[in-house]
């Protein structure tokens, strides 16, 4: 091939380079080559350097193989930002495809992306270049829900920054925009104590406006989903809830203790809590993972003295009651209705121990331990030892 530096001498290009080399230059996208098939730093790739289609001295693109990804081009200023990543050697390793154009549903250029292998350590990446955000790179855990909710094409659209660490320390994050937006529009956040989590819309508005992650809200703990005629979000500190025209943030209340059962009878796990005010509300499941905002569940804050809780079927009639330990120590059963009416699931105390000796029990739960209908009940007294009470009755 005719040198692109040296017109009077010819460089050498074969294999899987010289093939890809072909096709590109074929369809007018790469141009002469500047260099001979090279060795890359790990002596498993191969490489070569070329000009610029319209001409010039100074690499343009490359083409990078390996036997276990092929042959892909890099170019242009996608290029220029993997190199300054380090190429190869970096963090996003080597391309898996070409740089290719992105339009949208008009058929209109919105921007440009290279998919590239990632490492062990960052998995899969990605550097866009959008018209609207510049040249950036994903990679790894936000990489991965980037493209689950679409990439470029979904409700995110394209990277606005690389991924960054968070101003605190213990999570990550990339911003983004959708083609033709003049500001961020949505952000992908990792921690590892919460997973990595879309955000965008409405509901990342007002999280922002709170603080992102440094609000009260804390980092989000799943996607939004549909709820109550609208879309919700679950965060470290509380969700966020938006219906058309209206966006709102709920703290989680500050809680005791909680028990689960089917509280309202629809064959649904629910979650009874009691709040730091003496409150007992409950939170209805949906049977897919989420709970419905707190209902109160007794007329009164009387549960501030209850320390313990356990759900379960105490009275085999088929509807699930509460059992609580107070702070005097004595065991009470709360037979269920089966539904809320009136603002109560559970009828009046019944004493279900003779005394006060619960009072150093550290933690209860109920079972279903002896395969028959009646519940039974678990407790880890304070030598930490742990005791079965099966088939327990007033």
């Amino acid at each position: 091939m005719t040198s692109g530096t040296n017109p009077a001498t010819t460089i050498a290009l074969c294999g899987p380079i010289w093939a890809k080399y072909n096709l590109l230059r074929t369809a007018n996208a790469i141009g002469l080559p500047l260099t001979g098939v090279l060795s890359e730093p790990d002596s498993v790739g191969k490489y070569a350097n070329f000009q610029h289609s319209t001409g010039g001295t100074t690499a343009h693109a490359s083409i990078h193989w390996t036997p276990d990804t092929g042959a892909w081009s890099i170019e242009g200023d996608i290029r220029e930002k993997w190199l300054a990543d380090g190429g190869t050697s970096g963090p996003l390793g080597y391309p898996v495809s070409d740089v290719s154009q992105v339009k949208d549903g008009a058929g209109t250029p919105i921007g440009y992306i290279s998919h590239l292998t990632g490492t062990p350590a960052t998995g899969a990446a990605a550097i866009t270049d959008g018209n609207n955000t510049g040249v950036n790179e994903l990679h790894g855990n936000i990489h991965a829900r980037w493209q689950a909710t679409g990439g470029v094409r979904g409700p995110l659209g394209f990277p606005s920054t690389d991924e960054t660490p968070t101003p605190g320390g213990g999570g990550s994050y990339n911003h983004f925009r959708t083609p033709g937006a003049g500001a961020d529009t949505g952000s992908v956040y990792f921690s590892w104590d919460t997973g990595t989590w879309a955000l965008y819309g409405a509901i990342r508005e007002r999280w922002a406006a709170l603080g992102y992650e440094n609000g009260y809200l804390g980092y989000p703990t799943g996607n939004e989903y549909d709820f109550l005629g609208g879309r919700r979000q679950d965060f470290q500190g509380g969700y966020v809830h938006w219906i058309p025209g209206t966006t709102t943030d709920t703290p989680y209340a500050p809680q005791r203790d909680i028990a689960t059962a089917d509280l309202t009878g629809d064959g649904k796990s629910d979650i009874a809590a009691i709040w730091d005010d003496g409150s007992l509300m409950l939170y209805p499941g949906d049977g897919n993972t989420h709970l419905g905002p707190a209902i109160s569940m007794w007329p009164d804050q009387t549960w501030n003295g209850m320390r313990l809780t356990a759900g379960g079927d105490f009275n085999t009639d088929g509807k699930a009651d509460l059992v609580a330990v107070s702070g005097a120590g004595n065991l009470y059963l709360y037979t269920g209705r089966g539904t809320i009416t009136g603002g109560a699931a559970l009828n009046p105390a019944i004493p279900l121990w003779p005394n006060n000796s619960w009072a150093t029990i550290r933690d209860i739960a109920a079972g279903n331990l002896d395969d028959n209908p009646h519940a039974d009940l678990i407790a880890i007294w304070d030598d930490g030892t742990l005791h079965t009470y099966p088939n327990l009755t007033p």
